[in-house]
């Protein structure tokens, strides 16, 4: 994705955030948006003078749209690229998609119980699980299985798996906790241009939630891809250059 972005112009920076690669671990739970949106700020001051396009991806979600909160003077739009979701955005809504109801019936258990779980896969794929972690997530989707048989994909997939764990669980544990409420209404509340770009066939959180999503934003686009999963970021970045492109055009008019 990075090499097609930087054909058509555009340079990604992006973060670790708190507790994953060599970052120093996030202690405080309360602390981790606001040190995720903090770090953002300081790679953005890079291009002073120019508004950024925020690809907020996965957990990232959450922090690309706090960023744009923050700082809507330095952001041009936002695209969000098979985008996590909180599972409780409306009363009448069940979470449909597999790994969230999983998610939900797993939340009902205590913190501590969470850390044991979290600490036990991790274990797990240090001890040769890893080829099979990526296997499972990809087994509903056709898109992403075929993904998978892409050799530069599935190394990347494996180094961000490398990248996941360095710190043991701490990054995941934050990133997790992006589910534990209802953050419905900060969604409600971005006042740039909005632009969702969601798999088909995204094993882990279902289009019809990402279109409620949109539906909170009236001046925001949608495109459920067909033939697209999880990892469309990388099988498919001309569609988030597309999502680019109509960014800018809606910035500038």
């Amino acid at each position: 994705a990075r090499i097609s972005f930087a054909r058509h112009g555009y340079e990604l920076a992006g973060a670790s955030r708190p507790g994953y690669g060599g970052t120093d671990k996030q202690p405080v739970r309360s602390d981790y948006i606001e040190t995720s949106v903090e770090d953002a700020r300081m790679i953005a001051e890079r291009f002073e003078g120019r508004r950024i396009i925020l690809l907020g991806h996965l957990f990232g979600t959450r922090i690309a749209i706090e960023y744009a909160r923050a700082h809507p003077e330095r952001v041009a739009g936002i695209v969000l690229c098979s985008a996590y979701f909180p599972l409780q955005m409306a009363e009448h809504l069940v979470p449909a998609g597999a790994i969230q109801k999983l998610a939900m019936s797993s939340g009902i258990a205590s913190w501590a119980a969470h850390r044991f779980i979290a600490h036990t896969g991790l274990s797990y794929l240090r001890f040769g699980g890893a080829t099979r972690y990526i296997a499972a997530l990809a087994e509903r989707s056709t898109a992403d299985k075929n993904a998978l048989r892409d050799h530069d994909i599935y190394g990347l997939l494996h180094a961000g798996i490398r990248h996941v764990t360095t710190n043991g669980t701490v990054g995941f544990l934050g990133d997790t906790g992006a589910s534990n409420h209802d953050w419905s209404d900060v969604i409600a509340d971005i006042s740039v241009p909005l632009f969702i770009l969601h798999g088909e066939q995204d094993p882990a959180v279902n289009p019809e939630i990402a279109k409620l999503a949109a539906s909170l934003v009236p001046h925001s686009r949608i495109e459920i891809v067909p033939d697209a999963g999880q990892q469309m970021l990388h099988v498919m970045p001309e569609k988030v250059l597309e999502a680019f492109a109509a960014i800018e055009a809606a910035s500038e008019g």
